[in-house]
């Protein structure tokens, strides 16, 4: 009577058993494997002995040093320096050398360790199939995010006992292949431990401690054996570009409540930032800032500098992080937006062509403006500061107030016009109708005129310039902004319809104080 299940119904757990409960025959190890696993079993042995001799020979070179050169010690100062110096080096020396058989094992990434109880069927599958290919079966199953699946020995280096192979998936991998593609992975990894004597000298087979790894002159022979087995997995790149989605999401979801306080972090920074610059900006004018106002430990130049020096360390202490997490969006968005050129991930959906022509035309979109937000930034603080002077113009203002302004005037005008011209021949992908518009267009149509020209025109005042830099970066400001976030928010929209149609569940709207990113 046939196992095999009718087409598109799922196998019971007995059908699946059954079908691997079917005796596969190893491939014959050649003489050359064998003879490499002898030179690599010696070169184990010799290894050690080499490391160890090496250690010997600062200890060996102070002892003779100490008996040998003890004439010179008490002659006069400077021989006696040279002699008692070569102690310390010579045991400074040997101590790193022996310091790393004593490290800790490198940070693995985190791994969940199955229960047998919990997991009864997982755990026989995996013996029934290592049965099968005549591998040893696992004595311990873990699972973690990584786009791989490895089996490794786990041998105590200490009391060299072995405690069983370990069996370690990435769940992308469970995600993105079918039973019988996941299969052939698990084969080809319990493959290798199915060789026989040998199985341990892999680098991949032994977790050692630092120093002290075996070679390995045999594994890719054993790799090469391992393959030999039946072949049940033909994961094409559509495959592996659903499993970098589902890696980069189940790393998103794992480190959101450590960004919310990251990025809560940093916009306390961004605002001690800014303070100091205005109060920078009053300094430089003449005039003392309210310390009470800005924030500052005192109002004079000394306590701006504390406070970029509060504001740095903060940003510093997050840096890592926040940089690990802007990496980790774009490589979601970016498996995702990879995921559509594969349209056999998805189910028959007219829309799949059209969601791939508006995702290169937002992408077009957001490279450009992020090759402009520099200049945007820039605009925005100068507009800042030049709100901030020119509430502090009076009857009789000091010269450098008057300076500051006309040249903070002609600099904003600058980064105005770079904000617009950056962006004057990028297509707005928001246009509607047969109406083509660029996103410098968008931003301002006019740009004020500038009619200053050099040397101390400068520093010249223009009250009606003023009046239209300002009111003409406010506009652009508010819709570069506006229009940065509506891209992202409609790649976005793409990214997730890709995720629910690879099988992924939406994630929560956060709430408004809890946005990141």
């Amino acid at each position: 009577m046939s196992t095999t299940p009718p087409a598109g119904t799922v196998p019971s757990r007995r059908v699946i058993l059954e079908a691997l409960r079917r005796r596969v025959s190893p491939p014959k190890v050649s003489l050359s494997y064998r003879l490499g696993l002898l030179i690599a079993g010696w070169t184990m042995v010799l290894l050690p002995l080499l490391y160890f001799g090496l250690v010997a020979l600062p200890v060996i070179g102070v002892g003779w040093h100490v008996v040998a050169n003890r004439a010179h010690f008490g002659e006069d100062l400077i021989p006696s320096i040279l002699y008692l110096s070569v102690i310390p080096v010579g045991g400074i020396v040997a101590f790193f050398l022996v310091k790393p058989i004593f490290a800790e094992a490198a940070k693995r990434q985190h791994a969940h360790r199955l229960d047998r109880d919990e997991q009864r069927f997982l755990f026989t599958y995996m013996e029934t199939l290592c049965r099968t290919i005549g591998a040893p079966p696992p004595a311990q199953i873990e699972v973690d995010v990584l786009i791989n699946a490895s089996a490794g020995l786990h041998l105590d280096m200490v009391t060299r006992t072995r405690k069983g192979a370990v069996l370690r998936i990435g769940l992308p991998l469970v995600a993105g292949m079918s039973l019988r593609e996941l299969t052939g992975v698990l084969a080809h990894e319990f493959g290798i431990f199915g060789r026989g004597p040998g199985c341990g000298c892999t680098k991949r087979s032994i977790r050692s401690r630092p120093g002290l790894r075996a070679p390995s002159t045999s594994a890719s022979q054993m790799e090469h054996d391992a393959d030999r087995l039946p072949d049940l997995s033909d994961a094409g790149r559509s495959k592996q570009s659903l499993m970098e989605l589902v890696t980069a999401r189940m790393q998103f979801e794992e480190k959101l409540p450590e960004a919310r306080t990251a990025f809560a972090q940093l916009a306390r920074a961004v605002e001690m930032e800014e303070n100091a610059c205005l109060a920078r900006c009053l300094l430089d004018a003449g005039i003392v800032p309210d310390a009470r106002s800005f924030r500052l430990p005192s109002g004079d130049s000394r306590g701006v500098e504390r406070l970029e020096e509060r504001a740095a360390s903060i940003r510093l202490s997050h840096a890592l992080f926040i940089e690990a997490w802007e990496e980790n969006l774009q490589r979601r968005v970016a498996a995702a937006l990879k995921c559509l050129h594969y349209p056999e991930l998805f189910v028959e959906s007219e829309e799949h062509d059209a969601m791939v022509a508006r995702a290169r035309e937002l992408m077009a979109a957001q490279r450009e403006l992020q090759k402009n937000l520099d200049d945007v930034l820039a605009l925005r603080r100068h507009l800042s500061v030049l709100e901030l002077l020119t509430a502090q113009l009076s009857d009789e203002d000091p010269q450098t107030l008057v300076d500051q302004l006309g040249l903070l005037q002609n600099q904003a005008h600058e980064h105005l016009v770079a904000s617009r011209d950056g962006l004057i021949y990028a297509s707005h992908p928001f246009a509607q109708g047969d109406d083509e518009i660029t996103i410098g267009a968008y931003l301002i149509e006019r740009l004020p005129e500038q009619r200053l020209a050099q040397g101390a025109a400068l520093f010249r005042v223009d009250a009606q310039l003023m009046t239209e830099v300002y009111e003409a970066g406010q506009i652009v400001g508010e819709r570069y902004y506006y229009l940065h976030l509506r891209v992202l928010g409609a790649l976005t929209a793409i990214a997730e319809k890709v995720e629910s149609a690879s099988g992924l569940a939406l994630l929560p709207a956060p709430a408004e104080e809890d946005d990141v990113g």
